[in-house]
């Protein structure tokens, strides 16, 4: 955090999707323009962090802060504005619609914030330049492309709208291993290279290489040291 200014931080946070909390007392601070890694085996709770700092999962204690801001305490409405201006998302599954081709999904984020049809598409077109997504596949739809070319095509989208930070659940999970580490790096590098903070969680330890920090989940605990 030396030298850099918080942009996240969890607070003794406790998530849950019931009655009883899946992880309790959560304290995590993230530098605005940093990379953190929440790592750990499937069910250990990562994804369940990572929604809770976007704000799609209230914490029962605690609290969760972004840019200072108190997630708890806002209503639905800021808490949408925030993840359509604020925060990008990529998931396991890239979650493209399916009627709209790479370009159209890549822009609709930028047209849902108020952008005109032209200048969205040409943001959107620049970023796919970027990510090394030719012009010829841009036209497709999702299902006439590679895996590969859709998670880059779904990175492209997160990055549209020049997001604070990048929430990243098992990017690369329905990915070969040649594909993972590509989509990762390109992932790694797209954040850097626009500023946004990113923050994966991932089972995967060859991806998060060379991130300013690392945070182990295991077992419903959280530690900067590997359990």
């Amino acid at each position: 955090m030396r030298g850099r200014v918080e942009l996240i931080r969890l607070e003794n946070a406790c998530f849950g999707y019931g009655s009883e909390p899946v992880l309790k007392n959560v304290s995590i601070s993230v530098a605005r323009g940093s990379s953190l890694a929440l790592l750990g085996p499937s069910g250990s709770g990562k994804s369940t962090i990572l929604a809770g700092m976007a704000g799609m999962l209230a914490s029962s204690h605690g609290q969760v802060l972004f840019d200072g801001k108190n997630l708890g305490r806002l209503r639905p409405a800021e808490l949408a504005e925030h993840r359509l201006r604020d925060f990008g998302f990529v998931f396991q599954r890239s979650g493209l619609l399916e009627e709209l081709s790479l370009v159209e999904n890549v822009a609709l984020p930028a047209r849902l914030a108020g952008a005109r049809s032209a200048d969205a598409l040409g943001r959107a077109e620049a970023l796919l330049d970027d990510l090394g997504i030719e012009r010829d596949v841009r036209s497709r739809r999702p299902a006439e492309v590679s895996g590969g070319q859709e998670q880059r095509a779904a990175v492209a989208r997160a990055l549209i709208n020049a997001p604070k930070v990048i929430f990243a659940d098992e990017p690369t999970g329905a990915l070969d291993e040649e594909n993972s580490q590509v989509v990762g790096k390109l992932l790694v590098d797209a954040a850097a290279r626009n500023g946004a903070t990113l923050v994966m969680a991932t089972h995967n330890a060859d991806l998060v290489r060379g991130f300013d920090s690392i945070m182990f989940v295991h077992r419903a605990a959280v530690t900067s040291e590997r359990p």
